[in-house]
C-alpha cells in the first residue's frame, strides 16, 4: 500500500470515527452524538466499532447492555423500549475508553429524503427571512447526510445532530423542517429529522443494487445504467454513499419527495417506487413504518387538448403505490405548484400536506376514482371504495369547480 493510500484511511478513520485512535478506541456511528433524538417506543439499535474481542457496555435512562466486538471491530446491541418523550439523557459507552453523549432526547424521529424539492432549503423557501427568526425550537433537532455516490455501502458519513435555531436552519431541508416543526407543535414532542435528500436524484440510485439485479422486472434498467452511468441516478449509488449508513438507526417513518427523475420512465415507476420503499423496511427491520410522499407538482406549460403526459403518467404511479404497501400516504400538490418552475418555492403548504397525510386516519379505505362520465353540464366522480374523504361514492361538480384532496392515505399503524 502507498503512503497516499495509507494517510487516506488514517484521515477516513478520524472523520468518520471523531473519538477513534489508531489504537481502535470504542466508537460510534455519527448518528450518534450531542443533541440526538432516539425514537420512543421501540428497541434502538446503537452500534459503532472497537477493538477486536473487546467487551462494549451502552448505558441510557438506567439501563445497561453489554456485548463483544466482532474479528471485524464491529458490536451492536439494542435499548430497551423507552415509552416516555422527553429528557435530556446522557448515553454512554464504555469499552477501554469512555464516550458519552450528552443532551439526548428520546422523541419522534423521521428520515426526509428524495431529490431537488425535497433538499431545497429553508433559505431558499418562501418567507425565508421570517421562517429562519421563528425557528426557535430547541426540541427540534437536524442532522443532513452529505451527498456521497459510491457503489461500495459505507458504514459511516461526516455530519452531526445541531439544535434548530435560526442560525442552523437555513441550510436544512425545508420540507422536512417544516414537516417536522408541524409535529413537534402538534403533539409537543421532541423532534429529530435526518435529511439525505440529493438533488437530481432518480428513484434507483436509493435502492440496493443487489436487489434490483436480482429482480427480472429491472433488467432493462440496469442494462441501460451500464452504457449511461451518471452519479446521481447510478443505481445504488445513492443507497451505498447516503443511505446504507443510516440504516438500523430507530426512526418512526421516513417522508419522500421525488420523481421529477423518473417521470421519462413513469411506467417502470409503477414497480420501482413499491420496490425501493419495501427495499428500506425490510433492511431497516422495523416493520412497515410509516411512509408518505409528495406527488409531483403542476409543471410545465397548459395544453390546449388532452395529450398524453410523463409527469400524469409519473403522479398516477406514485398513487398507485398506496394500493401495493400499507402505512403509506400521498400529498396532492397539483394546485400549489409553479409552470415554469420545477421548484416551487411554497414548501410550507407542501409540508402541511404531507403532516395530513401522516395524521388523517379518516381516508380508510382510499377512494380511487375509477370513472368520470359527464352528466349534463356536471363531471361525475365514481370511486372503486367508499371513503369518509368524499362521503359518498358519487359527487357531482361543475366542470369549472375545483377538487383537490390535500392528502391520501393507506391507513396502517400510527404513533
Amino acid at each position: 500500500m502507498s503512503f497516499r493510500c495509507l494517510c487516506a484511511l488514517v484521515v477516513t478513520a478520524v472523520t468518520f470515527f471523531p473519538s477513534a485512535s489508531i489504537q481502535a478506541a470504542v466508537s460510534l456511528n455519527n448518528l450518534f452524538g450531542d443533541h440526538m433524538v432516539l425514537q420512543q417506543g421501540i428497541r434502538n439499535k446503537v452500534w459503532g466499532k472497537a477493538k477486536p474481542g473487546e467487551n462494549v457496555t451502552v448505558s441510557l435512562a438506567g439501563q445497561s447492555h453489554s456485548t463483544t466486538a466482532g474479528d471485524d471491530g464491529s458490536w451492536s446491541i439494542h435499548l430497551d423500549a423507552i415509552n416516555e418523550y422527553g429528557g435530556p439523557h446522557t448515553l454512554t459507552v464504555s469499552g477501554e475508553n469512555t464516550v458519552s453523549f450528552n443532551d439526548v432526547l428520546i422523541g419522534e424521529v423521521w428520515v426526509c429524503s428524495g431529490q431537488s424539492n425535497m433538499q431545497w432549503s429553508i433559505d431558499r423557501a418562501r418567507d425565508a427571512d421570517l421562517e429562519k427568526a421563528a425557528a426557535n425550537f430547541p426540541m427540534i433537532r437536524l442532522i443532513s447526510v452529505p451527498q456521497v455516490g459510491v457503489q461500495e455501502p459505507q458504514d459511516n458519513f461526516n455530519g452531526a445532530w445541531t439544535t434548530c435555531t435560526p442560525e442552523t436552519v437555513g441550510r436544512f431541508s425545508a420540507v422536512g423542517f417544516l414537516f417536522g416543526r408541524q409535529l413537534h407543535q402538534t403533539l409537543n414532542v421532541p423532534v429529530g429529522l435526518i435529511n439525505n435528500a440529493w438533488g437530481g436524484s432518480a428513484c434507483e440510485a436509493w435502492i440496493n443494487r443487489q436487489l434490483l439485479a436480482g429482480d427480472e422486472r429491472f433488467k432493462p434498467l440496469l442494462e441501460r445504467w451500464e452504457k449511461v452511468e451518471a452519479d446521481n441516478a447510478r443505481p445504488g449509488n445513492i443507497y451505498c454513499g447516503v443511505l446504507a449508513p443510516t440504516i438500523g438507526y430507530g426512526i418512526r417513518g421516513a417522508i419522500w419527495y421525488q420523481g421529477e427523475s423518473n417521470a421519462s420512465r413513469a411506467m417502470q415507476y409503477r414497480d420501482l417506487f413499491p420496490f425501493m420503499i419495501q427495499s428500506w423496511r425490510n433492511e431497516w427491520g422495523l416493520g412497515d413504518f410509516p411512509f408518505y410522499w409528495v406527488q409531483l407538482a403542476d409543471f410545465r406549460a397548459e395544453q390546449p387538448k388532452p395529450a398524453d403526459s410523463d409527469w400524469a403518467e409519473l403522479r398516477e404511479a406514485q398513487t398507485m403505490t398506496m394500493d401495493k404497501l400499507p402505512n403509506t400516504g400521498e400529498a396532492v400538490i397539483i394546485d400549489i405548484g409553479e409552470g415554469k418552475d420545477i421548484h416551487p418555492q411554497n414548501k410550507q403548504d407542501v409540508a402541511k400536506r404531507v403532516w395530513r397525510s401522516r395524521a388523517t386516519k379518516l381516508c380508510s379505505p382510499l377512494t380511487m376514482f375509477s370513472q368520470m362520465p359527464t352528466a349534463g353540464d356536471r363531471l361525475m366522480f365514481m370511486s372503486r371504495l367508499a371513503s369518509p374523504l368524499l362521503g359518498r361514492t358519487r359527487i357531482f361538480f361543475p366542470p369549472r369547480q375545483r377538487f383537490c384532496p390535500t392528502a391520501l392515505s393507506r391507513s396502517g399503524t400510527m404513533p
